[in-house]
């Protein structure tokens, strides 16, 4: 059987609630908030950026069908923290 590697804990220096840049893919150029950021798989939900369409099934009177717009999280290397200017 394989050994499993062991990762070394990264320092993120992307934190909840500060505002990032897309540097490539689909979405480059792109700016958001990050919402949310998973250290252990070095990835992170940001507002409005690599989004998708779900096609949602009609589940009785109260949840119309439809199709909803979710975010995906994107790997931290592909994001760039903007620093605002401060007062």
């Amino acid at each position: 059987m394989r050994k499993k590697v062991k990762i070394k804990n990264l320092k993120l220096k992307i934190k909840k609630g500060q505002t990032v840049r897309v540097l490539s893919g689909k979405d480059a150029g792109k700016t958001g908030k990050v919402i949310r950021v998973w250290p252990k798989k070095l990835l992170a939900l940001v507002e409005g950026v690599n989004q998708y369409v779900k096609h949602v099934k009609k589940r009785g009177k109260e949840q119309p069908g439809g199709m909803v717009t979710l975010d995906r999280p994107l790997a931290t290397s592909k994001l760039q923290v903007i620093k605002s200017k401060e007062k």
